[in-house]
């Protein structure tokens, strides 16, 4: 109930102990081997044992968010069966090699049902990345209603409005803003 479990008498090993943490309602998480042993620098390593002392390892869990991307034209009908690209949530570590970018645990390739709709619920919380994916041959971005990236907080269900143009037809998008603050005009 406090949160805290010890094992006494575990065998003594360095960073070889690997932890799992879940909870109904709740991200998962996991311990990673250190590199080079794992292909990127984790945050949260495997846990290690030194005979005679107190070994201690933290473990932070979020609460979970769900996230509903819509695609539309520009007139606001729903476009079906595009193919995006999602990533972000809990930070799990960094690239090994430069420019040493953040790795994530959620980090999917996925299309939206015939209304243009597709839902992830029980996601963890943290920034995310959303655009098309290079396999969507019929169709462009246009403009999210939410920047991307944006953030996502521990219990929130964000709705997206992703706009899409198709490639075969020359156009032009204009959105006109408010040179003080830039919201929309």
């Amino acid at each position: 109930s406090t949160g805290n479990i010890m094992i006494v008498g575990a065998e003594e090993s360095i960073n070889r102990y690997a932890l799992t943490v879940t909870k109904s309602g709740y991200e998962t998480v996991n311990t990673f081997i250190p590199y080079p042993d794992t292909a990127f620098y984790p945050v949260d390593t495997h846990a290690s044992v030194m005979a005679g002392e107190l070994n201690t390892a933290d473990i932070i869990q979020n609460k979970t968010a769900g996230i509903k991307s819509l695609s539309k034209d520009y007139l606001g009908n729903p476009v079906g069966d595009i193919d995006f690209r999602l990533i972000g949530g809990r930070k799990i570590g960094t690239a090994a090699l430069p420019p040493n970018n953040p790795i994530y645990n959620f980090n999917e390739t996925d299309k939206t049902d015939s209304n243009g709709e597709k839902e992830f619920s029980s996601v963890s919380p943290g920034p995310y990345n959303f655009e098309l994916d290079a396999s969507e041959e019929d169709y462009e971005l246009a403009g999210i209603d939410t920047n991307s990236p944006f953030s996502l907080a521990s219990e929130d269900n964000l709705e997206i409005s992703v706009e899409v143009a198709p490639k075969n037809i020359a156009s032009l998008l204009v959105r006109v803003k408010n040179s003080l603050d830039q919201s929309l005009i």
